[in-house]
């Protein structure tokens, strides 16, 4: 006991009932959650099943009986409102043991994963606010790690040339690119060798064949970001720009 009393996590020993019955409680637990075991009993009648959000209640239970089934130790994540009213995500690692009254009690470690929670939603809504931009662009995204050479392109690519991109290490295959006009591959190996030495920024004008085998004019934008790169593929209106210089040709 105390031993535990030290440890940076909440101690609970309940009974493997539909309530999990307190049996036991260490000071990590009631500096978790702000209840005393006073009121644990009094507010809670010692049911630990209380303190838990009503809307976990269900997947509790259900997690609880299906993964202790399955053996004598398990993980679950839950979500627990304290004394103060916050609602805190709860890890419980547990371990069912058979006590010397013959009754099956649960053993359980409780860690707040709470700023865990909170930042695995935050990059979730990054990422899909991210891919929002990639959907409503109509520009290639891409991005990639400089040391391995992993590098992966947005569904624009599909959508745009007609087939997948490459994936996996574009050092590797930079080369064999069939996709990329033969003379323009010796420019993208020069942009991207300025970025691995250093340089914020480059840039450089590639011809892609679409599935229909025509070239495609693209500006390929590659500027470093730590040890990664990111980026965009545009449409590159080079005919586009002649055109327009015809144009001011004729007008002036």
């Amino acid at each position: 006991a105390s031993v535990s009393k030290n440890l940076p996590a909440g101690i609970l020993q309940c009974m493997n009932d539909q309530y999990f019955t307190v049996t036991y409680i260490n000071e990590g637990f009631i500096s978790l959650f702000g209840y005393s075991k006073e009121e644990i009993k009094e507010k809670f009648q010692n049911r630990y099943i209380d303190l838990v959000l009503p809307e976990d209640h269900i997947a509790v239970r259900h997690w609880f009986n299906e993964q202790l089934s399955l053996g004598s130790t398990q993980e679950l994540e839950y979500r627990v409102k304290t004394k103060d009213g916050r609602t805190v995500w709860i890890l419980d690692k547990s371990k069912r043991v058979v006590g010397e009254d013959g009754n099956e009690y649960l053993n359980c470690v409780l860690t707040d994963i709470t700023q865990i929670k909170q930042s695995q939603e935050e990059l979730r809504l990054t990422m899909e606010r991210y891919r929002i931009i990639q959907d409503q662009t109509n520009d290639i995204i891409f991005e990639g790690d400089i040391e391995s050479g992993e590098v992966k392109f947005s569904n624009n690519w599909k959508n745009k040339f007609g087939y997948e991109p490459i994936s996996g290490n574009i050092f590797t295959q930079i080369k064999k690119l069939s996709h990329i006009f033969p003379d323009d591959i010796p420019a993208l190996q020069k942009i991207m060798q300025k970025v691995i030495k250093g340089v914020p920024y480059a840039e450089a004008e590639l011809r892609i064949a679409g599935a229909e085998g025509k070239d495609n004019s693209q500006k390929f934008l590659l500027p470093r970001q730590g040890i990664d790169w990111s980026g965009r593929l545009l449409r590159e209106t080079a005919q586009k720009q002649r055109d327009e210089e015809d144009t001011g040709d004729i007008d002036a």
